[in-house]
């Protein structure tokens, strides 16, 4: 019993990782492409529903469907830890990279 729920915890922290690194290619998307206030709303609101899916189908599978806290814990902490570690740096090479795009834009051959 403790292992499965070992399991799901650490697979919950995997899933907010995910969720975090899915946001921010969906920031960068945004960054690059301008969309208006109802495209950023529908492009949230896709984001929410697929990561709802996700989730309710890996507690069905990991978890024979049952809702504990430690999977939203779990979800939050892999969230923060992507957040304030990989995420940081990643958003800031992406900064980078695109502010060296708009100075330097590709010319049409």
């Amino acid at each position: 019993m403790i292992d499965i729920q070992f399991n799901m915890f650490c697979m919950s922290i995997l899933y907010g990782a995910g969720m975090g690194i899915s946001y921010d290619v969906i920031r960068i998307f945004r960054r690059i492409v301008k969309t208006n206030g109802f495209f950023v709303g529908l492009e949230d609101l896709l984001f929410w529903i697929v990561w709802a899916f996700v989730t309710i189908d890996g507690i069905h599978i990991y978890n024979s469907g049952e809702l504990r806290i430690y999977v939203f814990l779990g979800i939050l902490i892999g969230f923060l830890i992507y957040r304030y570690t990989i995420g940081w740096v990643a958003r800031k090479i992406m900064h980078y990279i695109l502010c060296a795009r708009k100075k330097h834009p590709q010319k049409d051959k």
